[in-house]
């Protein structure tokens, strides 16, 4: 059963679910393993000047930050 942000085990429910604000693992983009669900540039301002746009785009910018910090480092010695 799902109620509000928080999914709820009936066979062992918390004593009371985390608050947002204190999650560990926070959320910037509508991303999860890698991939945008839908792009930002189908809502942008700039999208008659597409793809003339996306060398200055901060949105593209951020989001290309975000996972590049999130790449596995398991090869590094």
């Amino acid at each position: 059963m799902e109620t509000g942000p928080y999914i709820i085990n009936k066979t062992n429910p918390p004593a009371e679910p985390t608050p947002p604000s204190t999650r560990r693992y926070h959320h910037r983009f509508d991303f999860e393993i890698g991939y945008l669900v839908e792009s930002p540039c189908k809502s942008c301002g700039t999208r008659p000047v597409f793809p003339k746009c996306i060398d200055r785009c901060k949105i593209l910018d951020n989001i290309h930050s975000v996972l590049a910090a999130g790449v596995s480092c398991s090869r590094r010695r």
